[in-house]
């Protein structure tokens, strides 16, 4: 359903409104899940959370070797410095920082991809495991009923 405002100055404004017989409701039908249970077992976009952990631990790394390289300790500067242990060509310089937030954006990036994946892969299959369980469940109540 549609209703149309008009506006003697610009064009008229569609505004969308909802069909009378949906309901906002917890549950969305019978054997539907409660939207806070839907909302715990969604599905987490791994490129959203690899760019998202990438662009914080890029930022990190870009500013304590920043802050390292500038005005920094000596044990700081040394535990920096391990990371070139990791990421080749990396120092804890003013361009060993620009270096660092490349290879904070990779790594980041990467694990934020394997983390998501994995939480949706753990989440599939315990989904299955529960749909398989009821369904067995329903079965032998129709087989203890038929008994």
């Amino acid at each position: 359903m549609e209703s149309v405002a008009t506006n003697p100055d610009t064009r008229p404004i569609i505004r969308t409104m909802p069909p009378a017989e949906a309901k906002t409701e917890d549950r969305t039908g019978p054997t539907r899940l409660p939207s806070r249970a839907r909302l715990a077992l969604a599905r987490v976009h791994p490129a959203a959370l690899g760019t998202a952990l990438g662009c914080v631990l890029a930022v990190w790394v870009f500013a304590l070797t920043m802050w390292t390289a500038l005005a920094g300790s000596t044990a700081a500067r040394r535990a920096l410095a391990l990371l070139s242990q990791y990421w080749p060509g990396y120092r804890v310089t003013l361009p060993g920082a620009a270096l660092g937030l490349v290879y904070g954006l990779v790594f980041g990036f990467v694990a934020g991809y394997a983390i998501a994946a994995t939480r949706n892969a753990i989440i599939r299959l315990y989904v299955t495991y529960l749909r398989r369980r009821a369904e067995q469940q329903q079965m032998n109540d129709i087989l203890d009923h038929l008994g």
